[in-house]
This record gives structure tokens, sequence and C-alpha cells, in this order.
């Protein structure tokens, strides 16, 4: 079975890095677009430098996808409240392992492997000098999202900027290079450039660059392989739920197979079993992993939020695809841990300084 050959199931491999990207960013819980900002500011930053298009559309993926290796809600929660933290470096090897394993993702995934290092180490280890420029790039990227990150909903950001761009200056040639932090304190003194951080601005970016992009479609094994990769992200979310997914998606198609769907249905039944549980990575680790019974307002509050419509809308997003392939006939299996009382584990120019957005 091929996608070139099968129009249901032609994938645009540009799509699917941002499916991947929406569902890392579920792990934020209340904030759903730190993944996308941190593209979109260090790709516009890379055409300040000079990069051609096609570079900057490598350094946007990367950007989307440098925190893939984070699955929990406590190491997000670090990641995005400190500029430095010990074991910062385990998600970053984990995303690079990730990656590696998924051959049409696997060029960004030394990008990924030294995204929190500082920009002396990278100096020192001899590593290829665009790489390291990049990876360090989107550190800085990282990072000043970091710093913005808790006046966007108040609306405060502007009257941080001062703040923010001296915390960064402070951090040439140890976190980033001065290269770096030169071109960001040009591109930050226009206004525009924190404007263009909001929710609807960074959806539009998205929109553009997908217009723009050359669509790569992939084969079905591609497609298959990434579910995969997904399934290893959502299962990373607990120890309790170690290959949960895989035993899933086997148990489904065997079931598929007993009441004899066709063995292309029985693929897809096997996909979407690899992806049934994607929406549990916005669930915090506090309510998922607890030994206690999930209390009547625990409950409450994880169907509400659900149920919201940015959730709702980051799930149609994100779910697309398994969505599309799960056939009429399927098996649920539900666990009494998603109910009250349980007490099992709940396992379940852009910057003023260029032209228009690219």
């Amino acid at each position: 079975m091929d996608a070139m050959t099968n129009p249901e199931l032609r994938i645009d491999l540009r799509q699917l890095v941002f499916a991947i990207a929406h569902a890392i960013d579920l792990v934020g819980v209340d904030d759903f677009f730190h993944g996308r900002r941190v593209g979109m500011m260090a790709a516009e930053l890379g055409k300040l430098l000079g990069f051609d298009s096609e570079v900057c559309g490598t350094i946007y993926e990367a950007g989307l996808l440098h925190d893939c290796g984070v699955s929990s809600t406590r190491v997000h929660r670090r990641l995005v409240e400190e500029l430095e933290w010990e074991g910062q470096q385990a998600h970053c090897d984990r995303g690079y392992a990730l990656l590696l394993s998924y051959p049409p993702l696997a060029h960004l995934a030394e990008f990924v492997l030294h995204h929190h290092r500082r920009w002396s180490a990278l100096q020192d280890d001899g590593i290829d000098p665009q790489v390291a420029l990049i990876s360090n790039l989107i550190h800085l990227a990282d990072r000043v999202d970091v710093l913005a990150a808790p006046h966007y909903a108040d609306r405060t950001l502007l009257s941080q900027v001062a703040q923010i761009r001296d915390r960064i200056a402070a951090c040439s040639g140890m976190l980033f290079a001065p290269r770096l932090v030169e071109l960001f304190l040009v591109a930050t003194g226009n206004e525009a450039f924190w404007l263009r951080l909001s929710p609807d601005s960074v959806r539009q970016y998205q929109d553009d660059v997908a217009h723009q992009a050359r669509p790569t479609v992939l084969s079905w094994v591609d497609f298959k392989g990434c579910a995969d990769l997904f399934a290893r992200i959502i299962d990373a979310k607990s120890s309790f739920t170690v290959e949960h997914s895989f035993g899933v998606a086997r148990l489904a198609r065997f079931l598929a197979e007993c009441v004899g769907l066709p063995g292309v249905r029985c693929e897809m039944v096997e996909v979407a079993g690899l992806l049934h549980d994607i929406g549990k990575l916005q669930i915090p680790d506090e309510i998922l992993e607890s030994p206690k019974a999930l209390s009547q307002e625990e409950f409450a509050s994880r169907r509400a939020s659900s149920r919201s419509p940015t959730y709702s809308k980051r799930w149609r997003r994100t779910g697309r695809i398994a969505a599309r392939s799960t056939p009429r006939r399927s098996c649920a299996i539900s666990s009494s841990a998603s109910r009250p009382g349980s007490s099992m584990p709940r396992s379940s120019s852009w910057l003023g300084c260029t032209s228009k957005p690219a």
C-alpha cells in the first residue's frame, strides 16, 4: 500500500510536522504556542543572518519540534520557568533519538540535540559551525519565549521588553553567540517583533509557511513510522503507560483481523491505536499519576479542558490524520481510571526589519 497510489493516504510531510508540533505543545497545558513562537522567531532571525528560504524552513521546523523529547508537564514547567537547570539535556537527548529514528525528520535531530547547550560549549566541542549556530539560534529564541511567556496572558509584554533584552544581552558569549545577540537586539528594537507573538499572528505565520512550502508526500510506511514516533511521545508521559499505545495498536489490529476487515483497514486501525491517547499529553502529571481517587473537581476540570474551544480545535488539527484513518467499525478499550473514584493511575517582515512574513 503506497500513498502515491492511494489518494486517501496522501500525507504532506510539512503538515505532519505541524501535527507533531501541536501534540508537543499540548504538554504546555495552558500555553499552546511555545514551539510555534520559537520556530517563528528563530526562522525570522535566520533570514536576517542571510540564510536562504530552504534553511529558514529547516530552522522553523527544528524550532517547532525542539521540545519533542518532553512529554511530562513537570519537565515542561522547568523548561519554561528557568533559563538553565540541571537535567535539561535529558529531553534534548531523547528528542534527538526520536527524530534520528525517523528518516524523514532525521535532518533535524542534531539541532534538537544541541539546543540547550551553551555557546561556549558548542565552540569547544568542534561541532559543525552551521549546526552550532542554528542550534544556538533555537536556544536563544526558546529562552526569549521563556522570559516573555509570563506576560502574554495579561498583555504586559511590551512593558517588559527592556528587561528581556537586558537578560539576553547579559548572556552574550556564554549562553548565546555574540553575533546572534547583536542581531536579536537590533530586531527587537522594533515593537512589531513583540506584537507578532500573539496567537493570531503565530497561526497566520504557520499558515503562510504551509502555503509557500513545496509539498513532500510520504508513503504509508513513512506515515506509519511517524505514528510510532507519536506513540513514543505519548507513552513517555508516564512510567505507568510505557508501551501502552503499542499494546493497544497490536490488540486493535488483531481484533480487526478477527472480524474480517480488509488489510488496508487493519493497517488504519493499528495507526488509530497508536494515536488514540494523544489528548493525554495535556493532562497534568499530578492528576495522571496520582495514587488517589480522581475527585469530582479533577474529573470535571479534565472534562471541561478537553471540551474547551481551544482544546477541541487543537484536537481536530492534531488528530485529523487519525480520525481519517479510523474505520467506522472499531473497538474501544476504556479504563476505569477515567471515571471519578478510581484509584488507578490515569492513563488515558515580521521583525520590522524585513518585508512581509514568509
